[in-house]
């Protein structure tokens, strides 16, 4: 499988804090014409000032504690601006921040958060913005920036920051290494009857893109319904479904997360990850809060989140993939636009039995 594998941690945080102080301090030798994030001018400079008297961000975010606290304490260091988070998962996000923005008192400055059909409707209803329309160092307003990935800039006006292809999670004490199935048509297999876990897709919009994909390709809904037919149970999300996996209550279970499945492999966990010919997965956007308490410093922090430097901290761990590196991404990974896959929402949880 083709992850980001970082050879240690140690040597990543270096890295980045050599690409943090060149994207701050524009050290490159040959700088392009006109602001860019990793050369912003003044703008930083200005902007640095107006967060420093704001003096605190509080944001809600998707990614777990590990990830965002390199970060935020990374970001602390350098600009001496106090940083609070609170951790979700993707649809109570959502539904916290839907309600305070209803109120007019949301209650974080920044979101990162899976890049859903969720997110449009926010930015339409005037809850959030996308550093396309806030006017970042190295952003202006309403343009794209050079030098970041166009094909992760999202319709919404915002950016993928973070990327985790989706595979199939195999127990090898329960599994041979020539009977594991490979493709999607192969978990359809009459001797995987009962022998596979999923997870509930209501439990996150990642999933609905993932169907989608799968179903495209494999003939439509009716692969799904086979697909649910053939497992024993849904798990409320991929974190108790890998668990579930490893203590061999079934020999397969998909999705898996690299992230969390990875870490547990190093620690001698009987898990073998496949990837299948189609896969996508969670993919983190930032959006900023239109009537946030600290907007410069919620502004300084997606500049910094957005820099090599910042997501190289973002995402250190083993199988999640930074937008500066979608090089590393599996050649099976599919885009998906989330206001398409949304379309077949309904039809997709009716499949699993749920929703």
């Amino acid at each position: 499988m083709k992850v980001f594998r970082p050879r240690a941690l140690a040597v990543l945080l270096v890295a980045a804090a050599v690409l943090v102080a060149a994207a701050g301090a524009g050290a490159a030798k040959k700088k392009p014409k006109g602001p860019t994030l990793l050369h912003p001018g003044a703008a930083l400079a200005a902007l640095v000032k107006k967060a420093q008297a704001e003096g605190s961000l509080n944001f809600y975010t998707v990614p777990p504690d590990p990830e965002v606290r390199r970060v935020a304490d990374a970001f602390t260091k350098r600009w001496g601006i106090k940083v609070t988070w609170t951790r979700f998962g993707t649809s109570d996000l959502e539904t916290r921040f839907s309600a305070e923005a209803q109120s007019g008192s949301p209650g974080a400055d920044l979101l990162i958060l899976s890049n859903s059909q969720w997110v449009g409707l926010a930015e339409r209803r005037g809850w959030v913005s996308g550093p396309k329309q806030v006017g970042l160092p190295g952003w202006p307003k309403g343009q794209i920036p050079i030098g970041y990935p166009k094909k992760l800039l999202t319709n919404s006006g915002s950016a993928i920051v973070q990327l985790q292809p989706s595979t199939f999670l195999i127990n090898t004490n329960l599994v041979k290494p020539a009977d594991a199935p490979k493709d999607w048509k192969d978990l359809l297999d009459p001797k995987w009857k009962g022998k596979i876990i999923l997870t509930d897709p209501t439990s996150s919009p990642a999933f609905v893109d993932l169907w989608w994909a799968v179903q495209r390709k494999e003939g439509g809904i009716d692969f799904l319904k086979k697909l649910r037919a053939q497992a024993i149970r849904l798990y409320p999300g991929v974190a108790p479904l890998t668990q579930a996996v490893i203590a061999g209550e079934a020999p397969i279970a998909v999705p898996g997360v690299p992230a969390i499945a990875e870490s547990l492999i190093a620690k001698g966990a009987p898990l073998k990850e496949v990837t299948p010919t189609v896969t996508n997965g969670p993919e983190e956007v930032v959006l900023l809060t239109n009537k946030a308490k600290h907007p410069n410093a919620a502004k300084l922090f997606a500049w910094f989140l957005l820099t090599p430097g910042g997501q190289a901290l973002l995402n250190a761990d083993p199988g999640v993939i930074s937008a500066w590196d979608v090089n590393k991404l599996p050649a099976q990974y599919t885009r998906v636009d989330p206001a398409v896959s949304s379309k077949m929402k309904s039809a997709i949880f009716g499949a699993f039995g749920v929703g």
